[in-house]
């Protein structure tokens, strides 16, 4: 069982129906597949290869000197002369690694490699945004859809950064992996991976038997997958897919992946009503403070912990924007250090299912009684520059960030409400930008 190869060029000419159904099976039934024929000229990616393992040559050496999981097989073998038992490392990689963005640093040697890899990284981003648009046809969304959704329709740039890695030979293949099994938190991947060494294995979203399948080495092809953010936005129809790298004894695997992910201030969300959505919606950035700590584990518990979060599907806006205050209500005392908040029977619900699940945000929580009262006072804290879904409960009530109070703001705010020694924002709105209300003017800026 291999997975599909798509011959890309097909889709602007007479078979475009049919090459248009294959992509469609690659996205929604496996979630990986490998284009050829993509545009990008052979010398180029002729180039790419040699520049990449030159660099490699450079940072060898450093990878066998310090590179934790090295380290860690190295004393695991000294266990196993000494006749301990033996373990399997879980918790690193056995994987050299950098990363590539245009406003970073670039190395320097060898000299043609910034060049190359930015000419590379130009042809993979055109790439990256047709695929965009094949999905937005397959997902029945209008043009410009997904990159909108990506950039909070225009306010940002998505973000897109290049991982250039190799799995050296390991002498002990099965006690480490290459890159342990997870999916990607982002959008859009696409890969240039070796086409002599393998080692890349994924599991199909549908019809694999959750048995996990080669990636076959296919020279010169771009492998692509989708990360969680298409799985919410197309609610569910195009799923990341689990995939890993294993170690292998022999050969020197390169990996080049390219990520084309949501901006860190964008709201993702199904592309669909939000009643019928099985997805919830929040911002990249709080979903990537989540996925930091759960890359490996289950996908499932990333999105329930937003979903959980009490003010997760709150919408924050500017408040003169707002259109409906009913879910929050927030007031400033005038000549105080105090910001109070009704909790709604909404509000109060969604805690109170917050505090059944356990299941708790990236930051230290306080303890949520088993039953959320009409009266219950907790300090919280807004990190602006992070919207809505950074309401996290927590005992530092600090605002380094907000964003100055304006004129509208107690106009519109009802007196009504008891969470005291907090700061708050203004919810239930249809559209976006935060607005913080702070009560300390020396301690905002724009």
């Amino acid at each position: 069982m291999a997975i599909p190869v798509i011959d890309f060029s097909k889709l602007d000419g007479d078979e475009s129906e049919a090459t248009l159904a294959e992509l469609a099976a690659g996205f929604e039934e496996w979630g990986f597949f490998q284009l050829v024929n993509t545009g990008i000229p052979d010398d180029l990616l002729e180039r790419v290869k040699k520049v990449c393992s030159d660099i490699y040559k450079l940072r060898e050496d450093g990878f066998k000197e310090s590179n934790p999981a090295v380290k860690a097989l190295a004393r695991l073998v000294d266990q196993e002369g000494e006749g301990l038992a033996m373990k399997k490392i879980e918790d690193m990689d056995w994987e050299d690694v950098f990363t590539l963005q245009d406003d970073l640093p670039w190395p320097s040697n060898p000299p043609s490699f910034k060049e190359t890899m930015m000419e590379y990284r130009r042809e993979l981003k055109k790439l990256a945004e047709k695929l965009l648009g094949v999905m937005e046809e397959l997902l029945g969304l209008e043009e410009g859809h997904i990159r909108k959704a990506f950039t909070n329709d225009g306010d940002f740039e998505p973000f897109y950064g290049t991982k250039v890695s190799h799995y050296p030979p390991c002498p002990r293949p099965e006690l480490v992996d290459g890159l342990r099994a997870h999916t990607d938190a982002g959008g859009l991947i696409l890969l240039f991976q070796d086409d002599r060494f393998g080692g890349l294995q994924m599991i199909p979203n549908r019809g694999g038997d959750g048995r996990w399948i080669d990636v076959q080495p296919v020279e010169n092809a771009i492998v692509v997958n989708t990360g969680d953010q298409i799985e919410v936005l197309s609610n569910g129809r195009f799923k990341s897919a689990w995939h890993r790298i294993l170690a292998t004894r022999d050969g020197n695997r390169r990996s080049i992946a390219s990520f084309y992910n949501p901006a860190r201030m964008a709201n993702i969300a199904p592309a669909i009503p939000a009643a019928a959505a099985d997805y919830p919606s929040f911002k990249f950035g709080d979903y990537m403070e989540v996925y930091v700590k759960q890359k490996f584990q289950a996908k499932e518990p990333r999105f329930a912990a937003l979903a959980n979060n009490v003010f997760a599907q709150v919408i924050f806006s500017p408040v003169e924007k707002i259109k409906k205050m009913k879910e929050l209500k927030i007031q400033r005392y005038p000549g105080t250090k105090k910001t109070v908040l009704q909790l709604s029977e909404l509000v109060r619900s969604m805690l109170d299912a917050f505090a059944a699940s356990r299941i708790l945000p990236v930051r230290p929580t306080p303890t949520i009684p088993a039953k959320v009262p009409a009266v219950f006072e907790i300090p919280i804290t807004i990190p602006a520059n992070f919207g809505a879904t950074s309401m996290w409960f927590t005992a530092n009530p600090a605002l380094p960030r907000a964003r100055k109070p304006r004129d509208t703001d107690e106009q519109n705010i009802a007196p009504e409400g008891v969470l005291n020694n907090g700061r708050a924002m203004s919810a239930m709105a249809e559209t976006t930008n935060p607005t913080v209300i702070s009560e300390d003017p020396t301690n905002v800026r724009e």
